[in-house]
């Protein structure tokens, strides 16, 4: 909790929302929903309050829109307030003061919703562990640390086995769903197949869950392709819908998914460059070890590299971890090539099988990023 308030007072909003992703999405419960709403209105009323205007709408647009379709009043008075000259003449915000004291109160807000949230409650305090668990935890550190390093085949061994929440959780240290495109089309596949592997089963209530709490978000950026989703629901078999006459069993559409979500992480330029892990040499050691006595966090343990016998892994007390190698060593890792932020590259082709093709149009035809 003290990180997550400093963070906040800070103004850190990417770091607060990125740590807090490690946790819970936006559409896990409605505590969940209520610490976004505000981290994000809180954000918004910064942008107008030193009158930078467009940075407000670009945070109402990308980051406050996905609230509208659980109350469309709100977002409606949100949006107003940008027809003030000053954002303190709406009613209830007139008693709002400067940056520091409005942080301040929205912390004890936030820590009232995180103390009653389910996803929180026990994850308050320290677990310990055994001596023993630390080699894996470091190796696990390893992949999330900072969010240097996606583990592919990590990511890979979650989709086959169908466990989404991870899925999303994972991805969620590295992107949100509304950074760019690659990122908001890789969430859509992911949350697609997790609804037709619910209808699949015939599991119509949870289908319904899905729809409503993790695809509706979609609805703002292409409303014909969610309303084509829904009506999956009125099928007996919704291979009866013609894009679907050819969809497979669930093992063998997982592996077909993952071949496109493959191409989006690779061209998406917030993972790209994360494919591969980042190599410290032996001789910055000592200076890696005089930098973590300023935080007061001293080496803990060391563990082999999990990939490479010429590295090892240096975990520190505060739980970060550093990757060291030998001077004399040949670095088998690189990075990968850079992808250009601004190109406008189209997303990668939808898989070759008929059948992955349904609704697989990309769900931001009204969003150029």
């Amino acid at each position: 909790m003290k990180y997550f308030e400093e963070q906040v007072q800070a103004g850190e909003w990417d770091e607060v929302e990125k740590y807090l992703c490690g946790f819970t999405k936006v559409t896990d419960n409605r505590y969940s929903m209520k610490i976004f709403f505000e981290i994000r209105k809180q954000k918004y009323l910064e942008a107008l309050d030193r009158n930078d205007r467009a940075k407000a709408v670009e945070i109402l647009v990308k980051e406050l829109k996905v609230f509208s379709t659980s109350n469309e009043e709100v977002f409606k008075e949100i949006t107003q307030l940008l027809t003030l000259d000053n954002f303190r003449q709406n009613e209830q915000l007139s008693k709002y003061g400067d940056t520091k004291s409005a942080r301040s109160i929205m912390l004890v807000e936030l820590k009232i919703l995180i103390e009653a949230n389910p996803l929180f409650r026990e994850k308050l305090t320290l677990p310990i562990f055994k001596a023993s668990q630390l080699p894996t935890l470091i190796n696990q550190r390893l992949e999330q640390e900072s969010a240097f390093f996606f583990n592919m085949k990590y990511f890979e061994e979650q989709v086959e086995a169908g466990e989404w929440d991870e899925v999303e959780k994972y991805l969620c240290g590295f992107t949100k769903v509304d950074d760019n495109r690659y990122s908001m089309k890789i969430v859509f596949e992911i949350r697609k197949q997790k609804y037709l592997e619910a209808l699949d089963r015939n599991d119509r209530a949870k289908a319904v869950e899905i729809l409503l709490k993790d695809l509706k978000v979609f609805s703002t950026f292409n409303e014909e392709l969610y309303k084509e989703m829904t009506q999956l629901l009125t099928l007996d078999n919704f291979r009866h819908n013609e894009q679907l006459l050819e969809y497979g069993d669930t093992k063998s559409e997982r592996r077909i998914m993952l071949v496109e979500l493959k191409k989006l992480i690779e061209a998406n330029p917030l993972l790209s460059e994360k494919l591969t892990l980042p190599v410290f040499k032996a001789s910055q050691l000592p200076t890696l070890i005089n930098q973590s006595s300023y935080s007061r966090a001293y080496p803990a343990v060391i563990a082999s590299h999990p990939s490479d016998p010429n590295q090892f892994a240096l975990g520190m007390s505060d739980g970060s971890v550093h990757v060291i190698e030998p001077a004399d060593a040949d670095p088998k890792w690189g990075g990968s090539t850079s992808q250009d932020n601004n190109a406008a590259l189209p997303l990668p082709l939808p898989s070759s099988n008929p059948s992955n093709s349904a609704l697989n149009s990309q769900p931001l035809d009204k969003q150029g990023t």
